[in-house]
């Protein structure tokens, strides 16, 4: 990590949350674009020993939270966002427009479309996963928008204009959210979207082969595994993995799994993190195998 940074200087108060945030994302912007107040790392560890409770505005950062050693200062963690008065009162005051959900499961889905109050469902759809076309179907039926969220599968489907114009070719599908790391990917995404061509026979077979090659246990980095209990960053040894095996990029994937610090061969198979996964990945049988890849 530190030969990536190069000369970049971090801050000794909150070197340690920057370089979190990027063995979690694999993202070394954050060296660059993560603001704090004043302070803010030193005052939260004085108020996590005094016992205060964490509140958090996304059940995500609630899932990552170590509740046994936040009780063990005698603290709790509080996710409200969820609850159907705040959001009803949210609403009533003006304070959001629409309220809407997130969902990874089918199950979860389904229930929203029956809910008048949600106005918007946001779910994975994209080349390999599935799941949820026939919900979609049922959206515009149901008077709500759907978001379609990972439509690159959380990065493992490399042809992202292939990607853009499978989602744009589904008319039920309001709004398409795609990552994008530079203006380059805005446009080419912006591009794809824009391109009525339909897609050809030789794109259906690529569809397919990207559908046998990637199948269903993949990670789409949601982070909602962590902590893990001795440190690894789940997403970012599985995302190198990745590059080591389907994109061609051995070289860069090996540098890039040598900044972590904890490697897939530390894992002590304790199972914490698959409960947590809302894709039911064997990530214990997963990560045996990323160590195997590289050598461990």
């Amino acid at each position: 990590m530190l030969e990536l940074l190069g000369d970049r200087k971090l801050d000794p108060e909150n070197e340690l949350v920057i370089k979190r945030a990027i063995h979690t994302t694999a993202d070394f912007d954050y060296a660059d674009n993560l603001v704090f107040s004043d302070h803010a790392v030193t005052k939260g560890i004085e108020a996590l020993r005094a016992g205060c409770d964490i509140v958090t505005d996304t059940q995500m950062a609630k899932a990552g939270i170590n509740k046994t050693i936040l009780a063990s200062l005698g603290g709790e963690v509080h996710c409200f966002m969820s609850d159907p008065d705040v959001a009803a009162e949210a609403k009533a005051r003006g304070v959001v427009g629409h309220i809407g959900i997130t969902a990874h499961l089918a199950a979860v889905f389904e229930a929203a479309l029956d809910i008048p109050e949600i106005e918007t469902i946001m779910f994975p759809y994209n080349i390999v996963e599935q799941q949820g076309k026939a919900l979609i179907d049922r959206c515009a039926a149901a008077g709500k928008a759907f978001i379609d969220m990972k439509p690159l599968a959380g990065g493992a489907i490399e042809n992202a204009p292939l990607a853009m114009r499978f989602i744009a070719s589904n008319k039920d599908i309001t709004v398409n959210i795609p990552g994008m790391a530079s203006e380059d990917e805005l446009k080419q995404n912006v591009a794809a979207a824009c391109d009525p061509t339909p897609i050809s026979e030789e794109e259906l077979r690529e569809v397919q082969n990207i559908r046998d090659t990637l199948g269903n246990q993949f990670c789409r980095r949601c982070n909602y595994c962590a902590p893990c209990t001795v440190g690894i960053s789940i997403p970012s040894v599985f995302l190198f993995q990745g590059y080591l095996n389907r994109y061609g990029l051995q070289q860069w994937g090996r540098e890039r799994y040598a900044t972590l610090q904890t490697k897939a061969g530390a894992c002590i198979q304790c199972g914490a993190c698959e409960p947590r996964c809302p894709y039911n990945l064997p990530i214990r049988k997963m990560m045996k195998k990323a160590a195997e890849d590289f050598g461990e």
